[in-house]
C-alpha cells in the first residue's frame, strides 16, 4: 500500500506539471482573444466616429442652406465628441492586452506590435466543443486527475496505517543470525518483532484513525473540486449556447 501510495503521489505530481502548462496556454489564449476583442471594438468605434463626422458635416451643410437650426448642429457635434472620446480607452485596452501577451510569451515590449497590428476577428469555439458532455471535458483536465491521484494516495496511506496495527513477521529478523549468534537470539528478535505492535497498539490505532480522517478529508475535497468544475463547465456552456 505504501509503494502504491507513493506511485499515486508521483502521478499527481506529473499531472500538476501538465496542469501548469495547460494553465499557461489557457492564459495565452484568453489574452489573445481579449486583444482581438479590443481591436474589434476599436474598429467599430472608429466607424461610429466616421459616421458621426458625416452627420455633423451634413447638419452644417443643412444649416448653411437654411434647412437646419443650430440645435441640430449642436447635437451632431455632441455625438461626434462622444464618439471621439470612446477611442482612447479602447486604445489603452488593446495596448494593455498586447503588453500582457508579450509578458506571458517572454517577448520584449513592442515585439508584437507589427504582428498584431492588423485587426482580426476573435477566434470562435468549434461546435463540437459546445456539444461535448461535461464528463468528457472533466476527463481531459489534469488538475482533476491530480486530485484523484491524491485521494487514492491518501486512501492507500490509510490502508497502510491499518496494517501497521497488526504484528508482522520480518524475514530479516529470522535470517539476521550469524555463526556467532545463538538460536535463542534469533527467537528473541522474532518475538520482539511480533510483540512490538501489541505494546504500541494504542499509538498505532490513533495513527490509523488519523490516516482514515485525512483520507476522508481528501476525498471530500476531491468531490467538491469535481462539483465546482462541473458547475463552471455548465456556466460557460450556457453562455456560449
Amino acid at each position: 500500500a505504501r509503494a502504491r501510495a507513493e506511485g499515486a503521489r508521483a502521478d499527481a505530481a506529473a499531472e500538476d506539471v501538465l496542469a501548469t502548462r495547460l494553465q499557461a496556454r489557457r492564459q495565452i489564449a484568453l489574452t489573445y482573444v481579449a486583444l482581438r476583442i479590443a481591436q474589434t471594438r476599436r474598429t467599430a468605434a472608429t466607424r461610429s466616429l466616421a459616421a458621426a463626422e458625416d452627420n455633423l458635416a451634413l447638419a452644417q451643410a443643412r444649416q448653411a442652406a437654411g434647412l437646419e437650426t443650430g440645435l441640430g448642429v449642436s447635437q451632431a457635434e455632441t455625438a461626434r465628441d462622444n464618439a471621439r472620446a470612446a477611442l482612447p480607452p479602447l486604445d489603452q485596452a488593446e495596448t494593455a492586452q498586447r503588453l500582457a501577451l508579450e509578458a506571458i510569451l517572454g517577448q520584449p515590449t513592442g515585439a508584437l506590435v507589427d504582428v498584431l497590428a492588423a485587426p482580426a476577428a476573435p477566434p470562435r469555439l468549434e461546435a463540437s466543443a459546445l456539444m461535448a458532455r461535461p464528463s468528457d471535458v472533466l476527463a481531459t483536465r489534469p488538475d482533476l486527475r491530480a486530485a484523484a491521484n491524491r485521494a487514492r494516495a491518501a486512501g492507500l496511506d490509510a490502508q497502510g496505517d491499518r496494517r501497521d496495527r497488526w504484528p508482522r513477521l520480518s524475514l530479516d529478523a529470522v535470517l539476521a543470525t550469524t555463526n556467532e549468534q545463538r538460536a535463542s537470539d534469533a527467537t528473541g528478535n522474532v518475538t520482539a518483532g511480533l510483540l512490538a505492535p501489541v505494546f504500541q497498539f494504542g499509538r498505532l490505532q490513533q495513527l490509523a484513525r488519523a490516516g482514515e480522517a485525512r483520507a476522508e478529508a481528501v476525498a471530500i475535497g476531491y468531490r467538491q473540486t469535481v462539483l465546482e468544475a462541473l458547475s463552471a463547465i455548465e456556466t460557460q456552456a450556457s453562455r456560449l449556447r
